[in-house]
């Protein structure tokens, strides 16, 4: 859900749904559990669309390196590129 208020711009919808995503990164331990959780603390707590994404950039490093890093049998991960983010920069 909060992907998806992101890729729409809606600051407000990302703000309801980030606290899930805290409380579902601090509940499980993890390699940069600790830096995943603060992290999406700061997506809860930012205060404009823009620095929601920086910091969901950030968390989608984090991510993809506990991914790289492990191995999933039988599951498919995916791995999107944006080519409008941060001003047609592109960013995953």
């Amino acid at each position: 859900m909060w992907q998806s208020a992101l890729v729409a711009s809606d600051y407000k919808k990302v703000n309801l749904a980030t606290p899930g995503l805290v409380a579902a990164s601090s509940q499980v331990d993890y390699p940069f559990q600790k830096a995943i959780t603060a992290i999406a603390r700061s997506i809860e707590g930012a205060s404009t669309i823009d620095e929601q994404r920086r910091s969901f950039d950030q968390l989608y490093e984090l991510m993809f390196a506990l991914v790289k890093n492990n191995t999933f049998e039988g599951i498919k991960i995916y791995k999107q590129f944006c080519p409008m983010a941060f001003n047609n920069e592109g960013a995953y």
